[in-house]
């Protein structure tokens, strides 16, 4: 590909997803509470009185069964989370957000408003569509591909 350095734009995504961090756990400090865990807590109140499950989130979001159990387990010392039983399956839990949490709803939105703002403030709507597109074809690209097809080794 001409006119375009390949590593410089993965090292440039990369910093736009860490500076977008840096700046969301800013603007969440006053509430102690980490970009992460955030989104998370977005999720399940999206969820409304149906809840949903860790497995739910873990499709959803992308994050690592293990960092979503941390997360939750944070969220859930604070009040912010309750888990039940599933009727078919103790094993499975259902995740609610609590009154506590949906006191937050507002404020995290507001929260996500701030960094979007902060974020493509300088973009034409044009140049966002763009952007969008581009952005689901990048992540089609990468859809499917396990660590070691990326490594050049068998999928097993």
């Amino acid at each position: 590909m001409t006119g375009a350095d390949l590593d410089q734009m993965a090292w440039d995504n990369r910093r736009i997803f860490l500076q977008m961090e840096l700046c969301a756990n800013g603007i969440l400090a006053p509430q102690d509470m980490t970009a992460v865990q955030a989104h998370v807590l977005l999720q399940i109140l999206n969820h409304g009185e149906q809840g949903t499950s860790l497995t739910a989130l873990h499709r959803v979001l992308g994050y690592s069964m293990a960092h979503l159990s941390t997360t939750l387990k944070s969220l859930r010392k604070r009040g912010y989370v309750r888990m039940e039983s599933c009727t078919q399956d103790d094993r499975c839990k259902i995740i609610f957000a609590t009154p506590q949490g949906e006191a937050l709803r507002e404020f995290l939105n507001g929260a996500v408003a701030a960094i979007r703002g902060r974020l493509y403030s300088s973009f034409s709507q044009s140049e966002l569509q763009d952007m969008y597109r581009l952005q689901k074809k990048m992540l089609q690209n990468l859809s499917g591909i396990s660590t070691k097809k990326a490594m050049g080794g068998m999928d097993t």
